[in-house]
């Protein structure tokens, strides 16, 4: 049993002031109302239609300076929800997330997120003869956390129209697939693994981040808030086991460039490359 004499110092003092300068320097919870109103575009052709497939944008604008949090790894928010009253048989895939924009608290507290608008994508099939008796109308609801020196839950309404005829807003969509990364090319970087780390080379990187997948599944990682972000040509990630030992690693490569462009690759690659 502890010994909790009077002679013998407790801890708990200690703990408390940490704990206490921790909650000062990162954004704090209030449940408050905000100005943040996502904004809803549907785009009907960015696949080619014949197949049946739409493509929605949904374009989520918060109120600056508030930002809004990825669907990759973050210590300190989620990101907005999406819940539809999709009609019987339609079928919709997955949002598609923009890269994100890698945010470092004082506290080392680590998010990826979006100040401004933020663009996500998402194909949906409805069911044939779905448009017979004209266009059909889709309720959803949001719900999301904005953040700026505090944290703000909330949640919006959009109702969209799905219409078989001719959309507009094709380049919107080709604009939105420029921002979501793609499967990494074999060749693309030179990946070398380590005891307990991972290094991605590329010789024409003028700066190298990782955004951790945020499913919470794969490797786990020993310093990401130092080792996620490197400026020159090679990342090191310092990794260790998650529960079931050494998954996958999974995430979001960006590969910066000296004339200010840049690439999105998406990673899954088995722990040891096999």
């Amino acid at each position: 049993m502890m010994d909790l004499c009077c002679t013998r110092r407790s801890p708990l003092p200690k703990l408390l002031v940490l704990f206490m300068l921790i909650m000062l320097t990162q954004p704090q919870m209030v449940l408050a109302d905000t100005e943040i109103k996502p904004e809803v575009r549907v785009e009907g052709r960015a696949v080619p239609a014949t197949d049946g497939v739409f493509t929605v944008l949904w374009k989520l604008t918060p109120t600056l300076p508030w930002y809004l949090y990825s669907d990759r790894l973050n210590d300190s928010g989620f990101p907005p929800g999406l819940t539809a009253s999709w009609p019987e048989g339609w079928q919709a895939g997955p949002l598609q997330w923009p890269v994100a924009e890698r945010h470092l608290l004082e506290n080392m507290v680590l998010d990826h997120v979006y100040h401004g608008p933020v663009t996500l994508l998402q194909e949906v099939r409805p069911v044939a003869g779905a448009f017979a008796a004209g266009p059909v109308e889709v309720k959803t609801r949001w719900s999301w956390l904005a953040c700026h020196e505090m944290c703000v839950p909330g949640h919006s309404s959009a109702t969209v129209v799905f219409s078989p005829e001719e959309p507009e807003g094709v380049a919107d969509v080709m604009a939105a697939r420029a921002n979501l990364p793609r499967p990494l090319p074999e060749d693309r970087v030179t990946v070398r693994w380590g005891d307990g780390t991972v290094h991605f080379i590329a010789p024409d990187a003028s700066a190298l981040e990782f955004h951790p997948a945020g499913d919470g599944q794969g490797v786990r990682f020993q310093d990401l808030p130092a080792d996620g972000a490197v400026q020159g040509q090679e990342l090191t990630l310092h990794l260790r086991p998650g529960p079931d030992g050494f998954g996958a690693l999974r995430g979001t490569l960006l590969i910066n460039h000296d004339d200010g462009s840049a690439e999105f690759w998406t990673v899954d690659i088995p722990y040891g490359g096999r």
